[in-house]
């Protein structure tokens, strides 16, 4: 078990093959022998702890020809990475709908591989619980590919055949009892395999599963040809009684196995099922691009949007300051000039005191007089005393507001060259930042294939 860092030190990732619920799958390049491999991405983060503990030891307990092959896991903070055998096939419906001629001996060649993976399985006490044709691979391109079974990420261990209770798998390949709350084992799987054989053969599927109606109809022309031997064999792995049905030991020694003939099978049904799933898939890409699409342009948006919000709070903001700092400079303007008035005044009421005690000094001036002049210049000395005072504290008050505006006019440069330097870094973050968070294997440029 090694760490990320040690997965990129032993492989190189080639490309992304494929995206599950849980999981991403790439081809990688193992750098010391140049053989390539698959690496299965879980995302611990979203596939419960069990089941991924459940996979990892029902791999490493799994050694069969026709089961996928584990070689050897990593650990991340928060991803698991199974390497195992990279298998490049295809799927075996889309190698059967290939064919020129398919007859129900090839048909029986690839379905006893199944039996004998299954059972190794089965004798293991492991139910597969997913076995559908897109879980089933070709090892390669050629002729003689050997048959792969993949995906134990829902397997189950089991101590009787009564042990499992709930939903679970692909609805058109569950078999009966997953639907009646009762408690089931290994026989789901063969009949899963019951609905493959009968879609090999026919191109069809034997019911409708949202009617859940499960009978196993020999229909026209499909049927027409195909043997009395084929036909036992299906009706013993799609009997809806569980008890009843084939075990995969049984269906082995079923004689279409061994005596299946050179018959020509219809594979045009097979073709147009494969061909619509080719259609669904690649719709469903598409739908995935124009949601991934839509979620980014939202994000965009609403990075646009408090963007926009931002740079109107701080252009309000800045509207605000100004009109204060305007506000704060005028009040500064009419106390100097207040305080200019009242220096004004107190000259003239000084000028007016001197000739006051001019006049007063004269001689032959009447008493009246004199005394009137002598009571003017109490009142000016006291209204003089007064106004100086006052003139003061106006002009503290000013030399106050003149330091205060200064201070403020060079706060907000600073404050404003903050915020440039804090709304440059914010946009280069955004810029350096991708609209899509990669999975973990394509974070490392160098390895990203």
């Amino acid at each position: 078990m090694g760490k990320l860092e040690d997965f990129h030190k032993k492989y190189d990732v080639v490309k992304r093959l494929g995206k599950g619920q849980f999981a991403i799958v790439y081809e990688v390049l193992e750098k010391s022998t140049k053989i390539a491999y698959a690496a299965k991405v879980i995302n611990k983060l979203s596939c419960p702890a069990s089941s991924l503990e459940t996979e990892l030891h029902i791999l490493q307990n799994i050694k069969h020809p026709n089961a996928v092959a584990f070689k050897e896991m990593f650990n991340t903070e928060d991803s698991c990475i199974l390497i195992m055998e990279l298998l490049s096939g295809g799927e075996l419906f889309d190698r059967i709908s290939e064919q020129g001629v398919f007859t129900e001996q090839l048909a029986a060649k690839f379905f006893t591989q199944l039996l004998q993976v299954v059972k190794h399985l089965h004798d293991k006490k492991i139910v597969h619980r997913d076995l559908k044709p897109e879980n089933i691979l070709l090892s390669d391109s050629t002729d003689n590919a050997s048959l792969k079974i993949i995906d134990f990420g829902v397997s189950k261990f089991i101590t009787h055949d009564r042990a499992l209770n709930g939903t679970c798998g692909t609805l058109p390949y569950m078999a009966p009892e997953m639907f009646t709350r009762t408690s089931y084992g290994r026989p789901v799987d063969m009949w899963a395999l019951g609905v493959i054989l009968y879609i090999i053969l026919a191109g069809l599927f034997p019911y409708d599963p949202d009617e859940r109606k499960f009978d196993c109809p020999f229909l026209s022309p499909e049927f027409d040809n195909i043997s009395a031997h084929a036909k036992d064999l299906l009706l013993k792995l799609l009997e809806i009684n569980a008890d009843k049905r084939f075990t995969v030991d049984q269906a082995l020694a079923h004689p279409w196995l061994t005596s299946a003939q050179a018959t020509a099978v219809s594979v045009s049904n097979l073709r147009n099922m494969v061909a619509k799933k080719k259609f669904k898939r690649a719709a469903d890409v598409i739908r995935s691009g124009l949601r991934l699409r839509g979620i980014v342009m939202k994000k965009k948006l609403l990075e646009a949007k408090e963007h926009e919000q931002a740079r109107e709070a701080a252009k309000e903001k800045e509207a605000a300051a100004q009109q204060q700092a305007s506000e704060s400079k005028l009040a500064t303007d009419d106390v100097g000039k207040v305080s200019t008035e009242l220096e004004t005044t107190d000259k003239h009421l000084k000028l007016a005191l001197d000739h006051l005690v001019a006049l007063a000094k004269l001689d032959h001036l009447p008493a009246k007089l004199r005394e009137d002049l002598g009571s003017a210049e109490a009142v000016i000395s006291k209204l003089k005393h007064e106004l100086s005072a006052q003139h003061g504290h106006i002009k503290t008050i000013h030399t106050e507001l003149v330091a205060a505006q200064q201070a403020k006019s060079g706060g907000n440069g600073s404050s404003n060259s903050a915020n440039n330097n804090n709304n440059g870094s914010s946009s280069n973050s955004n810029n350096a930042a991708s609209d899509d968070v990669p999975p973990p294997l394509e974070s490392n440029g160098k390895n990203s294939g």
